[in-house]
């Protein structure tokens, strides 16, 4: 875990990465418990997609994809800054037992 926690750290020096933790205490207001992707195509058409272990499901419809949207905006509101993410990540690597 130490490398990946690394990796992290690298990837956020780039100026194109964002990185946020969504705290254990967010807990049951998580809107996600899957991997989403948010595609943004010509027009400003919004497709939505997310997948599992059996399958992937792709949104085109508005109401869903704008739906997924809106809870990723409010992820985005709730968890850490990125200041204080890259803070967590870095304390984390100081204790024993993670790998």
């Amino acid at each position: 875990m130490a490398r990946q926690l690394e990796h992290l750290q690298a990837l956020a020096d780039r100026p194109n990465i964002t990185i946020q933790v969504a705290p254990f205490s967010l807990a049951e207001e998580l809107p996600f418990t899957m991997m989403v992707t948010l595609l943004t195509m010509p027009g400003r058409t919004l497709l939505a997609y997310s997948e599992c272990q059996l399958r992937g499901f792709l949104a085109r419809d508005n109401a869903t994809a704008r739906a997924w949207e809106r809870d990723y905006h409010q992820l985005q509101v709730e968890a850490l800054s990125k200041a204080a993410s890259l803070e967590m990540i870095r304390s984390s690597q100081g204790v024993r037992g993670t790998s």
